[in-house]
């Protein structure tokens, strides 16, 4: 991929002459300074010029004289234009204390942008010289198999329910080209409706009595409880299909105290993405 032709943005404000573009002139003599600024995080922003499959992203952060904006602590996040219309967060960082290069490996994801979120850096100040991303060609060529474009927002039309669960089966060893072909077939059965709302679950609601919960369903007496058989485990995407727009509860615990957590879902398909609890919905 020609990294001159990604769009990057930032509101951060470059100091000098050290510009946003040095991040991809493929220079390791220059960088992009930001000036001191207090707010955390700070998001970098990449648009590709085409959606693409990747793995890994490398970027080196060392200012020649100094530590100045040396980053310790970073998040990497994506979007595309089919499983993912929002920010996901795909990777995070340890604490870094020295300069170099920093290296995120993750499972293959598709994407359309990419977010490279700061949490903490030297100075106040953010320092980069170089950024690379590892592109799966490999991945790539496998969803042009079974989706029009690399998009991958329409499966091809010659392709049954039969031929998209084999082609499930077949790369089962990645789950976002199941997350991908489970969006496309809803998408054909549904007459091309393409709502996608992504659901974020992080942390519980509280913890509160039986009763208490029964209340809040606005239920005048305890009812037994009946999960779907569905379970979330912690950092999964789940996808959800509703016919109408509803609540859900994620029980993360039932006894005398119910922890849980409640969310709304669309109507239409829903990717549930649990970041640190698990539990069972009803």
């Amino acid at each position: 991929m020609n990294k001159e032709l990604i769009k990057i943005s930032s509101a951060l404000i470059a100091d000098g002459e050290n510009f946003l573009q040095h991040i991809v002139d493929n220079n390791m003599d220059t960088l992009f300074l930001s000036v001191v600024d207090g707010k955390y995080p700070k998001d970098i922003y990449f648009e590709f010029p085409e959606s693409i499959v990747l793995d890994r992203v490398d970027f080196f952060t060392n200012h020649p004289t100094n530590d100045d904006g040396k980053i310790t602590k970073y998040e990497i996040l994506y979007k595309n234009s089919s499983s993912a219309k929002e920010w996901r967060s795909i990777y995070v960082s340890n604490t870094y204390s020295s300069k170099g290069i920093r290296i995120a490996k993750f499972e293959p994801i598709l994407a359309k942008n990419m977010c490279l979120r700061i949490h903490a850096s030297s100075s106040k100040k953010v320092a980069i010289n170089n950024i690379e991303f590892y592109i799966r060609e490999d991945l790539k060529e496998k969803l042009l198999e079974i989706f029009e474009d690399i998009d991958c927002k329409k499966i091809i039309e010659s392709y049954s329910l039969k031929d998209i669960r084999e082609f499930k089966i077949n790369n089962k060893d990645y789950n976002f080209i199941g997350e991908l072909c489970e969006v496309g077939k809803y998408i054909r059965l549904n007459g091309a409706i393409e709502t996608v709302k992504t659901i974020k679950i992080q942390g519980v609601e509280k913890d509160i009595s039986a009763e208490e919960f029964f209340e809040n369903l606005k239920s005048n007496k305890p009812l037994v409880i009946t999960p779907l058989n569905i379970f979330v485990e912690k950092q999964r995407e789940l996808l959800l299909v509703t016919d109408k727009s509803t609540d859900i509860y994620i029980i993360n615990e039932i006894g005398k105290d119910i922890i849980w957590k409640k969310e709304r879902l669309g109507k239409g398909m829903n990717i549930i993405y649990s970041k640190d609890i698990s539990g069972d919905f009803i």
